[in-house]
């Protein structure tokens, strides 16, 4: 079998790390790239295109190093053959060993995000078929934790959403007090300044006074029944007064 990897770092970075995802998490995440992926050119190895057998050699020998580390899951059986063992493979393992790890391509991201939704709707809703078949069988820890793991992380996301609503009440809730205490503290200063231009003009008033030796209050005594007498009917009848009185002198004058 012909398993030559591709030119192509960006490529190569792809099949190696979806090979190394299959062997963890089982074809069910291969599945979920064919889905996603099946309009996508770089893919072409998962229908059988070129780099295929290069990708069936990466995964089975990805399967084959779990194995030996006791950490590969019982659902992550994806060939029968024993791994391959392939010249590319092995300066492959010198070189990533001289050479930092590549970063998780954007496309497997979502992969990994896809695959842990379905396991967490999975072990929500159950299918008929699959409590039929497992009825009485226990999970396997590999399974469980994973699980576990899908559970806390969507409750700590509900957590955060939680704290976003709350902070942003009392944002609200703060705007709301700010533009109060703005409002009071303008009509307060407006007050103050009513005020202080009033308490001005009496005190500038009652010097003025003083220096041309006159007596407010007199004026009170003499203004007060003007006041008093300034009423609707008295004003209305002085004007009528008024009237006549430029009536008679018109038509004497004529």
């Amino acid at each position: 079998m012909d398993a030559q990897p591709p030119r192509d770092a960006s490529l190569r970075n792809i099949i190696d790390k979806l090979a190394e995802f299959v062997a963890r998490n089982g074809p069910e995440f291969e599945a979920i790239t064919k889905q996603k992926q099946q309009n996508n050119p770089k893919f072409e190895f998962l229908y059988g295109g070129e780099f295929a057998n290069y990708y069936q050699f990466r995964v089975a020998a990805e399967q084959a190093m779990l194995k030996q580390q006791g950490g590969m899951p019982s659902n992550t059986l994806y060939m029968q053959q024993p791994p391959p063992t392939h010249p590319h493979y092995a300066p492959q393992q010198q070189q990533q060993q001289q050479q930092p790890q590549q970063p998780m391509p954007s496309i497997m991201h979502d992969n990994v995000q896809d695959s842990m939704q379905q396991q967490k709707a999975q072990h929500l809703w159950p299918s008929n078929a699959g409590v039929a078949a497992g009825a009485g069988s226990v999970p396997t820890p590999q399974s469980a934790n994973g699980t576990a793991l899908a559970l806390n992380l969507a409750s700590q996301l509900d957590g955060i959403k939680m704290q976003q609503n709350t902070l942003r009440e009392q944002i609200k809730q703060s705007d709301a007090n700010l533009s109060a205490q703005h409002t009071a503290l303008m009509t307060q200063k407006t007050k103050q300044i009513d005020e202080a231009m009033a308490a001005a003009q009496t005190t500038q008033l009652e010097q003025l006074a003083t220096e041309q030796g006159i007596v407010l209050r007199d004026f009170d005594a003499v203004l007060q029944p003007i006041i008093e007498s300034c009423t609707k009917d008295s004003i209305s009848s002085g004007l009528w007064s008024m009237v006549q009185r430029f009536s008679k002198n018109c038509i004497l004058y004529i």
